[in-house]
């Protein structure tokens, strides 16, 4: 992923209705228009910035592989199933991580259901909440269920 397509995501994520800090402050209406306000110029700031750095940044393809996406989940259900505290918050921070910069806004309310999308989905746009239904489903699908595409080329994934 491009440094740019990173921020941007972010932003797009700051300007989502389902942002967590918006949901957290929608109680106070003061707190609310501080945040909301916050976030709208945070965001901005990160276009004009993925605007920089995708002009500074040179042309490269995605390090990121099927391979790597199905060794990362092999490491992450390791750490699930330990029974160690600290392997078990590691995984669900690095679950939380790729959910939250995975998911483009309103890209659930948008796709029908199907049964590759039940396999593995973000839950109601929360991008920290993943709903596995499918006992064998994998990172590799829930990327699928997410709009990232997977070129024909053995191993290599890109947007």
């Amino acid at each position: 992923m491009r440094i740019s397509e990173l921020l941007n995501a972010i932003a797009s994520w700051l300007e989502s209705s389902e942002n967590e800090a918006l949901l957290l402050s929608e109680d106070n209406d003061e707190c609310l228009s501080v945040v909301a306000n916050g976030c709208v110029m945070a965001a901005n700031i990160l276009k004009k910035t993925a605007e920089e750095a995708d002009r500074l940044e040179p042309g490269e393809e995605s390090k990121l592989t099927l391979e790597s996406l199905d060794g990362l989940n092999d490491i992450l259900t390791a750490f699930d199933r330990s029974g160690n505290k600290d392997l078990e918050k590691t995984a669900n921070l690095i679950d939380e991580l790729l959910l939250t910069f995975a998911a483009p806004p309103n890209w659930y309310k948008n796709h029908k259901e199907d049964k590759q999308l039940e396999k593995a989905h973000l839950h109601d746009l929360i991008g920290t909440v993943a709903h596995i239904h499918r006992e064998n489903a994998t990172w590799r699908d829930l990327f699928k269920n997410i709009g990232y595409s997977v070129s024909s080329k053995k191993g290599e994934a890109g947007q």
